[in-house]
């Protein structure tokens, strides 16, 4: 560029510049700021200098697009409502837009648009995940971040600088550029004279618990990180884990019917990420209700408030890579079905009356290895080498990490506020003198892994079954079940007198459709579907849905 046009670059910027402090003063201190501090990133980054500029650029410019925010918004001295944040969230597009009109300022604008996404993929406009979004927006991101809890705002006070960047550091990996957030601190000095090694060691919650160390003193090192860095990180990924896009549907399709019932209890049972988002948001409504099942979350929660929840939770399909996950968890949520089966057979044994908070425990029983394994890149494949059974496993995590999936799991399960029972049937399962729930997640455990032909000491899973209350008999009984289809599909012995139509439109009933869906699915209208119903019943000789379904079940005619 030439140095004439550079110059009229720079006094456009500062005209820019100036409008900002026209309409907001706090906005043109606040982007100074940030600007002087992704400068010193950049460069320690090693940035070119063409690079530096257009990043000392956009920082400067990352707000202008405030200037279209109505002053009741911008100026507001409260929270902000959900109608005046979809208003806020557009000054990025509003500056990106803005500046790409310059020519050259094609990167500055990609910057600015940029510079409220996050790493895990839910910021905004764009929902851009990783390294998708700019290295210059995500420095931006950062240090627009640090300097905002910095500062004084009409609602509320400034935060202190020891406590700002304990929580930038805890949102590396979620909100943030882990390497942004390290270059960040290399660059600061830390509080009160001390260097910026002392000023990530600050905790970011005073009451969070105080996971242990290892039997020889050593803070689990696994990954290179502070455990507690590490573990606070991982704690929020698995709290928003994506859903199958199966049951995620299915589970939409059926509180949009308005008729919430057991298949919808099933389906978000179905699924480890469906689960867990409905009882974490279900602890919030109240906490003295505590949900300890899928069932006590949608009671607290409402049909309309559930629904919102699903939305809000991420969706993958089979085999499709989750941003911020190495693998997908698909095997963790097998094994999590076959323990939710197993533990359901064993509770129909011991005909016990607590099913529902069972088969939560079940599924979520093995939730803090997902912690672990998103925590430390050592986990599972070092950390475990060369332990086979469960016992050896748990002794494993607690020889390299200081601590074991089970207490994790516990410790995530409590922020959650979720029913004691629950969290103990989960943080107890793999002790050796477990009973009650916690013997039967344990037993359930066992059992599932038998059923997939891995490893299981025999000793283990009779000393968990007598523990459990579950005798030798019932024992074989349990394990050739499982062997078993769960619900096996039985073969017609007489030919169905529904045609091809009402039979289909019966499945559509038995998969708890409604009408109006079934017809949306057969290219009908619903008074079709209805007429089809009608002499569905006739032919069957019942009166109501359910008998229709339950009858052609039986006969194997769907």
């Amino acid at each position: 560029m030439r140095r004439t046009d550079q110059e009229t670059l720079d006094a456009g910027i500062a005209a820019f510049g100036r409008l900002l402090d026209l309409r907001d003063g706090y906005t043109s201190r606040h982007t100074d700021e940030v600007a002087e501090l992704s400068l010193l990133i950049a460069r320690r980054m090693e940035f070119d200098p063409v690079a530096c500029r257009d990043l000392l650029t956009a920082a400067r410019l990352h707000d202008l697009g405030k200037i279209g925010v109505p002053d009741r918004v911008l100026h507001k001295p409260g929270p902000l409502s959900a109608d005046d944040w979809a208003v806020m969230r557009c000054h990025p597009e509003w500056g990106a837009d803005a500046l790409s009109l310059i020519p050259g300022l094609g990167d500055v604008a990609g910057a600015i648009r940029a510079h409220h996404e996050r790493w895990d993929g839910q910021g905004y406009p764009d929902g851009l995940a990783g390294e998708a979004a700019p290295l210059a927006a995500r420095i931006i991101a950062v240090c627009d971040a640090f300097h905002a809890m910095l500062s004084d705002r009409p609602y509320r006070k400034a935060l202190e600088p020891a406590a700002a960047l304990a929580q930038v550091r805890d949102g590396a990996g979620t909100q943030f550029d882990p390497g942004v957030v390290r270059a960040l601190l290399e660059v600061l000095p830390g509080p009160q004279g001390s260097s910026p090694a002392a000023v990530a060691n600050v905790p970011a919650r005073g009451r969070e618990p105080r996971l242990p160390r290892s039997a020889e003193g050593r803070a689990a090192p696994a990954s290179g990180r502070r455990p507690g860095h590490a573990l606070l990180g991982a704690f929020d990924r698995v709290g928003r884990l994506a859903a199958l896009r199966e049951p995620h549907g299915r589970a939409l399709d059926l509180l949009s019917s308005g008729e919430p019932s057991i298949e919808l209890v099933r389906l978000i049972e179905s699924d480890v990420a469906l689960t867990a988002a409905m009882l974490r948001i279900a602890g919030r409504i109240d906490p003295g209700a505590r949900p300890g099942s899928v069932g006590d979350a949608l009671t607290l929660l409402g049909p309309d408030r559930s629904r919102k929840v699903l939305l809000a939770v991420p969706t993958a399909d089979f085999f499709q890579r989750v941003s911020g996950w190495s693998v997908l968890p698909e095997h963790h949520r097998l094994h999590a079905l076959a323990t939710q089966k197993a533990a359901e057979r064993v509770a129909r044994v011991l005909d016990r009356d607590d099913r529902d908070q069972l088969l939560a425990a079940a599924l979520l029983h093995d939730i803090g290895k997902l912690v672990l394994e998103d925590a430390y890149p050592r986990y599972p494949d070092a950390i475990l080498a060369g332990a086979v059974t469960p016992e050896q496993r748990v002794q494993a995590e607690r020889r390299e990490l200081g601590m074991d999936h089970t207490l994790v799991a516990g410790v995530l399960l409590r922020r959650w506020e979720l029913h004691p029972d629950l969290v103990a049937a989960v943080q107890g399962h793999h002790d050796a003198d477990a009973t009650g729930a916690a013997g039967i997640v344990r037993l359930a455990d066992l059992l599932a892994r038998y059923a997939h032909a891995r490893t299981v000491d025999p000793a283990a899973l009779l000393q968990a079954s007598r523990s459990a209350g579950v005798d030798a008999s019932k024992l074989r009984a349990v394990m050739f079940d499982l062997s078993q289809p769960m619900d096996p599909v039985p073969r017609p012995l007489e030919p169905s007198p529904l045609s091809a139509k009402e039979e289909r439109v019966l499945r559509g009933l038995a998969s708890g459709n409604t009408y109006k869906g079934i017809a949306a699915d057969l290219g009908l209208s619903t008074s079709t579907i209805r007429s089809h119903c009608h002499n569905i019943y006739n032919k069957l000789d019942v009166m109501d849905r359910a008998n229709a379904v339950l009858l052609a079940a039986e006969r194997g005619w769907i």
